[in-house]
């Protein structure tokens, strides 16, 4: 079987970029309101790197227009792994969805890493497309293509059945970082606290981290760290004396399980990160 890579070859001397001309380059990702997310990688040659662009432009053009598919064998035919956050995992299968519909030979294959870890993969050639939710750091940086696609926020979240509605910043600092560890002092029934958090790769972990603890975190000697969403999700929604961190998105919103908590008297809504009032990126 001839590769979707190999098959964009033949196909390079009749411009396959020219197919969408206003755009250079596009990826999947969640930035930090207006920063920029979401990854592409240099590929290896710049035969390679091409291919690549033409392809992604291609799939961001599909959200604006009808791509319109050269007769024959589809040149975008094949298999493209992609790594990374998890948090635009909503905006990476919706545009992947539409786009596989409308060329039925390209498959992605996503897989949540992290967003660290998919950039550090994308960079080294490894993958083909990159999601994240937070920005490269130093050592990828230079290495990198990013386009932004929307924004996202960190929710603090609890079990629905607990009667904590909100907390304060420093509340939530305090919390994770061992100082507070009953919930009396914070108006729930008198017990110990548990708390949850992201795995240090995850840009939910750095997208907390930076708010809550703005210079060096701190955390508790306590403090669990758990490696996906869904795995969060079912650890706070099974009892009412944890706490956790979670992503803003249609999955958490709609869990009936866990509740998401006002920080500083600001809920956390999709509204509220599109406007810009949730402060937690």
């Amino acid at each position: 079987m001839v590769s979707g890579y190999e098959d964009r070859r033949r196909v390079e001397n009749r411009g396959i970029g020219d197919e969408v001309r206003s755009l250079n380059y596009a990826v999947w990702g969640m930035p930090r309101m207006r920063r920029r997310p979401s990854v592409l990688s240099p590929m290896a040659t710049p035969r390679r790197e091409s291919h690549q662009r033409a392809l992604v432009t291609a799939l961001a053009a599909l959200v604006i227009a009808t791509v319109a598919c050269a007769p024959g064998r589809d040149p975008y035919a094949g298999v493209y792994p992609v790594k990374g956050g998890g948090a635009p995992a909503e905006v990476f299968r919706a545009l992947s969805a539409e786009f596989s519909a409308r060329h039925p030979g390209v498959r992605f294959d996503f897989e949540d890493v992290g967003s660290r870890s998919g950039m550090a993969l994308l960079a080294g050639g490894h993958i083909d497309l990159a999601t994240s939710s937070t920005e490269p750091d130093a050592t990828v940086r230079e290495s990198v293509r990013l386009l932004s696609v929307g924004v996202s926020g960190t929710a603090v979240i609890v079990s629905s059945g607990n009667p904590v509605t909100g907390l304060t910043r420093a509340q939530v600092r305090d919390i994770f970082s061992g100082t507070i560890t009953d919930w009396a002092a914070l108006g729930g029934a008198p017990g110990r606290i548990f708390v949850m958090t992201r795995n240090p790769n995850s840009a939910i972990r750095a997208n907390f981290d930076s708010y809550f603890f703005e210079t060096k975190p701190t955390y508790g000697k306590d403090v669990a760290e758990l490696n996906d969403t869904e795995e969060m999700l079912s650890a706070v929604g099974a009892r009412r004396d944890v706490i956790g961190i979670a992503t803003i998105n249609g999955r958490t919103l709609a869990e009936p399980k866990i509740k998401m908590l006002a920080i500083d008297g600001v809920q956390a809504s999709k509204e509220t990160v599109a406007s810009g009032a949730y402060p937690v990126r």
